[in-house]
């Protein structure tokens, strides 16, 4: 029996989840049975009316507990303030509610979105079944299903609950992956378990992890859309429950057509879903007919969908670290970053010739032309620095309007010649504007980045380098368009 409101706040979040949400609330009754209170709410809103009560028989909430009847309105078209839940309006769409039995009392399980349609039958049924494991677990036994209906879900709550506090407390793709692929077979019984993931780069979905007995074949092999179950999970966005697969081998295919023989008698698939995209599928498979259930269906759907929100926060989570640490004009590494990678490699004992590259006359470009010709102008030169560079090489912005080129492992001899490389090509690079020819020129500086353990050093010769060369290519060195290698590493070792 839960008796804390922890553990009543935990539930609901669970449900928010699930359901994917605007607001999850629980009312319950006082020992009168005449007033809800809400006892318990997960929200996306900052206007939730704290404690609200509303009178049962009052409103769409009120008129839930007396008639102990669902409602679902799929085109909520009503100010939101007249649910008595919010302070302001705030354009909710769907609301669905549902009661939980009490014993003689009444209280009531509702969500609500900000679109239309979205509470579905399924949904509709999910949330019953929360509403009577919140009746169970707060009176203490199991509550009856009086229509004995077994397509409403029976959870085993606690479980979920542990499953659900997991994924939010380890949102990293290798650890929701691990746990899509290892899920017990006690949850739901399989001999075999694939789990099939997006590739972003080429579009396809492939086999990322496996369980069972030989399958660890099976992974990397691209699924056929249109020609195999779990491609049609995917392709529909919709789980797909086969209690007996008639034809099998030869005519229906599990992943493709050219996969390997596997004795499949029962199968079941999941789409892993998230903000209406379709992120990968989920598989089970069985050598025994009818094996699965729509107990299993339901139970792995809510799981399914707490993994799939894991995996899409994750990778928004990449996706941001990621731009963090570019440079958005051009996508190689902006100067932060940089200074971070370089430090980390002379830590590890790997020696560097620096390229410090200064566009020539960039500004008086922007001036004659425009902002966006200088940004054409600096992409242009990025893209000859990663032609140029080997794959060991680090590239990056400056913290001025230039560039840095780290050649790892080369001598100074090698690094002129890399510098001189870069200025013709450079040279001979033409920007069309306005029907005229544009020609590019940079000015190169080289100093040697040598191994240290002090990153304090290293950072502080960087921006003693950059200054430098910066200095003496404006007052000392007369004339653009050239390496300047002796005479400025002389300056910087004076």
């Amino acid at each position: 029996m839960i008796n804390s409101q922890k553990g009543l706040d935990s539930l609901i979040r669970l449900v928010s989840n699930v359901t994917d949400a605007f607001t999850a609330a629980l009312f319950l009754p006082n020992e009168a049975g005449t007033v809800l209170k809400l006892t318990s709410f997960h929200s996306l809103s900052h206007h939730i009316q704290k404690g609200a009560t509303i009178q049962i028989g009052h409103g769409l909430i009120g008129w839930v507990a007396q008639t102990r009847q669902n409602l679902n309105v799929s085109e909520f078209q009503r100010d939101t303030k007249t649910l008595q839940l919010y302070s302001h309006d705030e354009e909710i769409k769907s609301f669905l509610a549902v009661p939980v039995e009490l014993n003689e009392l009444t209280g009531v399980l509702c969500i609500d979105s900000k679109r239309h349609y979205v509470f579905t039958s399924k949904v509709e049924k999910i949330l019953t079944g929360f509403a009577q494991e919140f009746a169970r677990l707060l009176t203490g036994h199991q509550s009856e299903n009086k229509d004995n209906d077994k397509d409403i879900i029976t959870l085993d709550i606690i479980t979920l609950l542990e499953m659900s506090q997991g994924l939010c407390s380890h949102p990293e793709r290798p650890w929701v992956l691990d746990f899509l692929g290892s899920l017990s077979n006690k949850i739901i019984p399989y001999e075999g378990l694939l789990v099939v993931l997006l590739d972003k780069i080429n579009g396809s979905y492939s086999i990322v992890k496996t369980a069972g007995e030989g399958l660890h074949k099976l992974k990397g092999i691209t699924v056929s859309l249109s020609q195999s179950l779990v491609g049609w999970v995917i392709k529909n966005a919709s789980p797909l429950k086969l209690v007996e697969l008639k034809g099998y081998p030869g005519k229906t295919y599990i992943l493709c057509p050219n996969e390997p023989q596997m004795k499949v008698n029962s199968f079941l698939g999941i789409p892993l879903t998230a903000d209406r995209k379709v992120l990968g599928g989920w598989g089970f498979l069985s050598n025994k007919s009818a094996c699965f259930n729509d107990q299993h269906l339901q139970v792995g759907s809510l799981i399914a969908t707490q993994a799939a929100m894991a995996l899409a926060y994750a990778t928004m989570k990449e996706e941001r670290q990621t731009l963090g640490s570019l440079d958005p004009s051009t996508g190689i590494y902006n100067f932060r970053q940089f200074v971070k990678t370089i430090s980390d490699k002379l830590a590890q004992g790997i020696d560097y010739q620096l390229l410090i590259i200064e566009p020539d006359n960039l500004e008086q470009l922007g001036n004659r032309y425009s902002h966006t010709i200088c940004e054409e102008a600096t992409k242009q030169i990025a893209q000859i620095l990663l032609m140029t560079a080997k794959d060991e090489d680090l590239v990056s912005r400056s913290v001025s309007d230039g560039f840095l080129l780290a050649l790892a492992q080369t001598d100074s001899e090698a690094a002129y010649k890399h510098a001189e490389y870069i200025r013709k090509v450079v040279e001979e690079t033409i920007l069309l504007v306005c029907n005229k020819e544009i020609h590019l020129t940079v000015t190169i500086g080289i100093t040697p980045l040598l191994p240290s353990r002090n990153k304090h050093d290293i950072q502080a010769h960087l921006f003693r380098s950059i200054t430098s060369f910066n200095s003496n290519n404006l007052d000392k060195f007369k004339g653009k368009n050239r390496v300047l290698a002796d005479s400025f590493i002389s300056t910087l070792s004076a």
